[in-house]
């Protein structure tokens, strides 16, 4: 192996400006030298970050996900088309008041601002983007940190790490890793 990722020290034969392995940018490596295995260090010296959850103040959701949602982590809402799925994730984020990213593959920002105009959802806090390429989309949010980043809906994206169709199970997993690595 060739170049070796400075995140997730796994290694490929292909440079590219994406790790292949955990979808980090810009650090892949080469080089003949010997890696160092993985940096183990003792559990007791291990800081634990915050881990209080953020309330949706929607009494129902925060009980379903035991008291709110937990910082990097990612939940997947499913359900048949036309069911409220957009709906129900624009009043999330409203009654979070968190920041949040918008991503949108299948509407357009006026069809979201329509709906959450309809909704009486104040729209200050949210960005929205239409966008189906994980990349930009990554970018975007390592740019600037959102509170919550919406993917609406994961079967449009796609990353060019892969010549599958999007919406094919090897883009769905592959762009599903990418967003799992960049919440936490």
């Amino acid at each position: 192996m060739d170049y070796r990722c400075t995140v997730c020290r796994k290694g490929t034969e292909a440079f590219s400006l994406l790790c292949p392995w955990c979808g980090a940018w810009l650090t892949l490596k080469g080089g003949e030298e010997e890696t160092p295995g993985a940096l183990a260090r003792p559990l007791n010296e291990v800081m634990l970050p915050s881990v209080d959850p953020w309330k949706t103040h929607l009494r129902h959701i925060d009980e379903l996900l035991g008291g709110g949602f937990v910082g990097g982590s990612s939940v997947l809402l499913t359900g048949a088309p036309g069911s409220g799925k957009s709906t129900l994730l624009l009043q999330l984020l409203d009654a979070s008041g968190r920041s949040a990213l918008y991503v949108s593959g299948e509407e357009g920002a006026e069809q979201i601002k329509l709906r959450a105009n309809r909704l009486h959802i104040d729209t200050d806090a949210i960005a929205v983007v239409f966008e189906t390429n994980i990349r930009p989309v990554a970018l975007c949010a390592r740019k600037r940190p959102p509170g919550f980043l919406v993917i609406d809906s994961i079967q449009t994206m796609y990353t060019d790490l892969s010549d599958a169709l999007p919406g094919t199970t090897t883009q769905i997993r592959k762009c599903g890793y990418i967003l799992r690595r960049l919440a936490q």
